[in-house]
Parts: structure tokens; C-alpha cells; sequence
């Protein structure tokens, strides 16, 4: 919700894995880098950041619990 559509992750990406959203502008992220990305580094929003597969499960169940 905070993503702008600004496109500076897309460019910083090395590996040409962040697309802009054709109908929306927001990005389309990979989740092929390591460590701290430049796309997170460069995002002047701080929409993007980088999660453990483990800390995205337990985002998950707790937005399931707090939603009807």
C-alpha cells in the first residue's frame, strides 16, 4: 500500500526480476536475492522489505485470525 509505482527497484534490480504492474502501479517482486536486495535499499517509500519464509507464515496466520 505504500508502493508508488516510482519504478526505482525496477531499475535497481540487477537481475531484471521486478516488473511494474500493467494495470496497477505497483511492483511485481521476486524472491530470488539474498541478504538486504537493492530494490529494498533504493525504495523511497519503504514499501519493500525482505521477510523469511517463516516470518511470512506467521504474518499470514495472524492476518487469518484478525480478519472475519
Amino acid at each position: 500500500e505504500r508502493c508508488v509505482g516510482c519504478g526505482l527497484c525496477v531499475k535497481a534490480c540487477e537481475f531484471n526480476a521486478i516488473t511494474l504492474h500493467p494495470g496497477r502501479k505497483v511492483v511485481i517482486v521476486c524472491d530470488l536475492c539474498g541478504g538486504e536486495p537493492k530494490c529494498v535499499e533504493v525504495c523511497p517509500k519503504g514499501a519493500l522489505d525482505l521477510r523469511t519464509a517463516e516470518e511470512i507464515a506467521q504474518r499470514k496466520e495472524t492476518f487469518r485470525k484478525l480478519l472475519p
